[in-house]
């Protein structure tokens, strides 16, 4: 029986990871995990003093929209072509989160197919592997096998997790913004 986990990551411009949360199983929907990780709730606080309000991360549309969350508009409905421009921005920006993970794999191989029985193990396992990619990195090892550009990755971007219709004005305002730019 094949079990995989969600490896939920931030990284900078340069593929270093910022932040990784690892454990939930792969079958859990990204916005479950993205409520569920200590960014997601740091995020999410009124609070929040992780940067200032300026700046954001940007996620795909299984995220939810927010101030310090930015995410694509949502193709229900025919895009304008401000819209259409700002997703395809977007979409160009957050291709260096999948060269990250691209990296990550064609450099441990073995995260393909992890042998362990213990949990537990594993998640340090993979938190391990992202620590010593930013080793690497921080010593300009760019060097890596490619791997297979088919991804076990299953993504549904219009599952009902209590995100897809919740979408934070302060982000509404702050995403129309960018997009007029």
């Amino acid at each position: 029986m094949f079990q995989s986990i969600v490896l939920l990551a931030v990284c900078k411009s340069n593929l270093e990871f910022t932040y990784v949360f690892a454990g939930w199983p792969g079958s859990s929907h990204d916005a479950r995990v993205f409520r569920n990780s200590t960014l997601g709730k740091y995020l999410t606080a009124d609070d929040c003093t992780l940067f200032p309000t300026e700046y954001h991360i940007l996620g795909d549309s299984a995220f939810p929209l927010s101030k310090r969350l930015l995410t694509p508009y949502r193709q229900r409905e025919i895009l304008t072509p401000t819209q259409a421009i700002y997703n395809k921005r977007l979409s160009s920006t957050r291709v260096v989160i999948e060269q990250a993970f691209g990296l990550l794999l064609g450099r441990f191989r073995r995260l393909k197919s992890v042998c362990m029985k213990n949990v537990d193990n594993i998640l340090k396992a993979v938190t391990a592997c992202c620590i010593l990619h930013n080793i690497a990195l921080n010593n300009d090892d760019y060097t890596w096998v490619p791997i297979d550009s088919t991804t076990d990755t299953i993504r549904n971007e219009f599952v009902n997790d209590g995100f897809n219709n919740q979408q934070d004005i302060t982000g509404i305002n702050k995403r129309n913004s960018l997009a007029s730019l």
